[in-house]
């Protein structure tokens, strides 16, 4: 495979819930894109703690590690073993409070674009979550949007065997 340069890949923040089944609008976002080589950051509204203790080790990647779960970690793994366009795939937690944090947080990732799923209700993992939406639509990202009917058509579950299920063969966005 030939080496890309970093500077010209495609950087996608998808704001996720840390299901599999919300891995299915990357699935659809992935198979659209085929070919293209991009980083992907998965990425969650958390809420970080007031105190000292708390802000000293708080670390952003021990937190996702902690809200997702094994059948989310093996997940992304399949989708980045099938979709080897990928480069790289992080996942991480953004716990800033304003536009501004947002704005410094996609430009420190070099994140141009954002997944937005129309009409999937994505689960607070945590009493600090909060959604992202909000700041992707004020950012200047450009959005790709994925609607929740096909999604639906995925059958998708909460496992790594239901993104991957047979009623998902063939779609074509």
């Amino acid at each position: 495979m030939q080496k890309v340069n970093e500077n010209y890949i495609r950087g996608v923040l998808f704001p996720t819930d840390f299901t599999v089944a919300s891995l299915a609008a990357l699935r659809i976002y992935l198979e659209r894109y085929a070919g293209t080589a991009m980083r992907l950051f998965l990425v969650h509204g958390y809420r970080a703690g007031d105190s000292i203790p708390e802000l000293l080790f708080h670390s952003p990647t021990s937190i996702a590690r902690a809200l997702a779960g094994n059948d989310f970690a093996e997940a992304c793994a399949v989708l980045k073993n099938r979709f080897g366009f990928i480069t790289t795939l992080g996942c991480t937690v953004f716990s800033g409070k304003n536009q501004a944090a947002f704005e410094n947080f996609i430009a420190g990732y070099g994140i141009s674009e954002a997944i937005v799923v129309h009409g999937y209700e994505s689960k607070r993992r945590d009493a600090r979550s909060f959604g992202l939406e909000g700041f992707i639509r004020a950012s200047d990202l450009q959005i790709s949007q994925i609607n929740a009917p096909e999604i639906l058509r995925l059958n998708a579950s909460d496992s790594v065997a239901g993104l991957f299920s047979s009623g998902a063969q063939g779609l074509k966005p």
